[in-house]
């Protein structure tokens, strides 16, 4: 862990959500970060676009995240060296979950199977630490 002394951060975020018929939603999101130094694991730019189709007791989600200037590994000597050498990563996943509720709406029981970068995207969110390549999963989620 590192000290990364003071710093400013200034950013812009933006948000929309369309509701294109009573079950299907689009929404996205954009942020962008400048700081006065480099922070570690703080990306430039953000871009989030998540659709959504609930067709009956179904929920069929896909999103894709487009991550720029992400900075993976420590930057030394902020201070005393004014080009310091940056190491960043820029990456894409796409990532789908298909859902099955058992119960309410707001209660009961969700049995879910879901892909995360199914592109199988190599990154590194910290240097020397690969993601891994796609992920599948299965489960459920309960809510009282």
């Amino acid at each position: 862990m590192m000290n990364t002394g003071s710093f400013i951060n200034k950013g812009i975020e933006f948000e929309g959500r369309w509701s294109v018929l009573d079950n299907l939603s689009l929404d996205m999101n954009y942020s962008y970060l400048h700081t006065s130094k480099p922070i570690n694991y703080a990306p430039k730019h953000k871009f989030v676009a998540n659709a959504t189709y609930r067709p009956g007791r179904f929920t069929i989600n896909m999103n894709v995240q487009s991550i720029y200037g992400f900075y993976t590994g420590y930057v030394r000597n902020f201070d005393s060296n004014p080009n310091p050498s940056l190491d960043t990563e820029d990456f894409t996943t796409l990532n789908a979950k298909v859902s099955y509720r058992i119960g309410e709406r707001d209660k009961g029981m969700n049995l879910f199977v879901k892909g995360e970068n199914l592109t199988a995207t190599r990154y590194e969110y910290m240097q020397g630490y690969p993601m891994p390549k796609a992920v599948f999963m299965a489960g459920f989620d309960i809510t009282f």
